[in-house]
């Protein structure tokens, strides 16, 4: 902005807002504060444990913070799940998600199944629930796939173990973040692994060259706000 409007880089300033105590919710340690370091050197700043209770045309507040100001405020406010399900009369988690155990079957009722955004499937070992992703979604789509069939034939079923999805973020410039599980990459490699998982995502929905026209112009356009 500064260079597109000729004026001081000082005049300008980013400001993410966390609600939590830490970014990326769902990611892995490793992830969360490689992420916030990035974003400390690019000289965005982070400001975390903020709960945004009031909006205004010029501020935010919280209950027990001051007030900030600001000219554009992005609003990214997370996942929350579909309205009905609180006409169901259920007992709701966070994000108003229906509680369901390993093999997705919601509380108190018999073969009922949750899975998505509207499920709360909370793994013990990890201490925490499965994201609330797109990832986790169609594996989780898939394993009660073969779980239905197993209770209409009366077979055995197997629970679902969530294990953290690979996770790559772009972070400003040729520069990304690549958690794999039993490989970790930053900076240089890991944009080049975005850029190929991009492209292998395309090509898994589109044509042949329509995906490698899209792909790109993507590049281009990503590279050409990067100058």
């Amino acid at each position: 902005l500064a260079r597109w409007h000729s004026r001081p880089k000082e005049n300008f300033e980013c400001l993410i807002v966390e609600g939590g105590d830490y970014l990326l919710k769902g990611a892995s340690s490793w992830v969360q504060v490689g992420a916030e370091k990035r974003l400390l050197k690019l000289g965005v700043k982070v400001v975390k444990n903020y709960r945004i209770a009031h909006i205004s045309e010029t501020e935010i507040k919280d209950a027990s913070n001051p007030a900030i100001l600001y000219d554009v405020l992005v609003w990214t406010a997370g996942v929350k799940a579909n309205e009905f399900v609180k006409a169901l009369g259920l007992e709701l988690q966070k994000a108003d998600t229906l509680i369901v155990d390993e093999f997705f079957r919601v509380k108190t009722l018999k073969n009922v199944f949750a899975i998505g955004d509207i499920a709360y499937n909370f793994n013990k070992k990890i201490g925490r629930p499965a994201p609330m992703t797109a990832q986790a979604a169609i594996k989780q789509g898939r394993q009660l796939a073969g779980i239905i069939k197993s209770v209409i034939n009366k077979k055995k079923t197997w629970p679902y173990i969530f294990k953290n999805n690979p996770f790559i973020i772009p972070l400003g410039g040729k520069y990304a973040l690549a958690d794999l599980g039993f490989l970790k990459i930053e900076g240089f490699l890991g944009w080049v692994m975005r850029s190929a998982t991009t492209l292998r995502y395309f090509f898994s929905i589109l044509s042949f060259f329509t995906a490698l026209k899209l792909w790109i112009k993507g590049r281009v356009i990503y590279l050409r706000n990067d100058l």
